[in-house]
């Protein structure tokens, strides 16, 4: 085997570093490939916590409407307790519990969705709960009472009361303020409630 040798008097050959432009470059290069990676991760990461907080407030809004279904198939619509006609923004039903009656009064003050049971015999309050918060003022009237004939109903008296078919529930709830935002959801219901004393057929 022939072996190349240098010739005699010349320098030894050396290898090509890594210059300082090339490292300028490659930086740079990193930087433009990693900024738009990173802005996409942050979307990403944010669209997943908006979509979650979409899923709570969901949540809630089914347990709220749910809450105010049993009520009304439990409870019977109490007219004289509605003050008169801020009927459409609070709903008084009566609950026959082991023998006692308590009222429940669901309204919406500011921001809260309220559910109030008072103890009708001794006046105890035996709870009081902000169930939800929710979009104020209300876009709609939280609970509009709604004659057979489809027409909204002032409910003042028993024979008012006798002419609701349907009691429709809509209010928007929202859900704690992340970076993501706030998410809301739309409570939307109608049902048909019992009526409380004896009123004249329509």
């Amino acid at each position: 085997m022939v072996r190349h040798r240098p010739r005699p008097g010349t320098p030894p050959r050396r290898e090509r570093g890594i210059t300082l432009a090339e490292i300028l470059v490659v930086i740079a290069l990193s930087g433009i490939v990693l900024v738009p990676l990173g802005i996409a991760l942050r979307n990403a990461a944010g669209s997943e916590r908006a979509i979650a907080d979409r899923i709570d407030v969901e949540r809630i809004v089914d347990r709220v409407g749910d809450q105010i279904e049993v009520d009304l198939r439990r409870g019977r619509l109490e007219p004289s307790r509605l003050g008169g006609r801020q009927a459409a923004t609070n709903l008084v039903l009566s609950i026959t519990e082991s023998g006692s009656i308590r009222d429940v009064e669901w309204s919406v003050a500011g921001t809260e969705l309220r559910r109030r049971v008072t103890d009708r015999s001794t006046g105890t309050v035996v709870a009081d709960v902000i169930v939800a918060t929710v979009v104020a003022p209300p876009a709609t009237t939280p609970f509009v009472y709604v004659g057979i004939d489809g027409s909204t109903i002032d409910v003042q008296s028993s024979t008012d009361a006798a002419c609701v078919a349907r009691i429709d529930t809509t209010v928007v709830i929202a859900g704690d303020e992340s970076a993501a935002g706030t998410a809301t959801a739309e409570l939307a219901r109608q049902v048909a409630p019992r009526i409380g004393g004896e009123g004249e057929p329509c």
